[in-house]
């Protein structure tokens, strides 16, 4: 029977979602690896994700602050006029910064559920790879027993 405390133990709730702990390191030996194979923290990504899609909010409404002119338009003097200038090129950067921070999250959204496919199949490859190697080990008393009772 393969060692599954490890997981057992490892399961806990966070933001409504079971969340496994991934197995250490040196626990990937039984697969030839030194580390494990499909590293990330998926909650990481999902706060990374919300941080990107926060940033393209408000900078897509700055964008449209700044766009619609407002208050600006009504200032008058030589002042204003090189505020209205420099204010002026603001919104076609903001406007692309807003598309890149949305970019950037869709990305992670659709990397995410990537990275859980995969790590949920190296999991999956690891308990098998324990259970084989249970077996293996099971096997091999069982022979050494049948030739030690072959030589009595």
């Amino acid at each position: 029977m393969p060692d599954t405390e490890w997981m057992r133990d490892a399961k806990t709730m966070r933001w409504g979602r079971l969340v496994v702990a991934r197995p250490g390191a040196g626990e990937w030996s039984v697969l030839e690896l030194d580390s494990d194979p499909v590293p990330g923290d998926p909650e990481s990504f999902e706060e990374i994700t919300r941080a990107y899609q926060e940033l393209a909010r408000t900078t897509q409404e700055a964008h449209d602050l700044l766009a619609s002119g407002g208050q600006i338009d009504v200032g008058q003097g030589k002042a204003m006029e090189a505020f209205k200038d420099l204010i002026g090129k603001l919104p076609p950067r903001l406007d692309r910064m807003a598309h890149s921070y949305a970019a950037a999250a869709d990305a992670y959204l659709r990397y995410l559920p990537s990275l859980e496919e995969a790590q949920t199949m190296s999991l999956r490859a690891l308990e098998q790879a324990r259970q084989a190697a249970g077996d293996q080990g099971a096997a091999q008393a069982a022979l050494s027993s049948a030739q030690a009772a072959l030589t009595a």
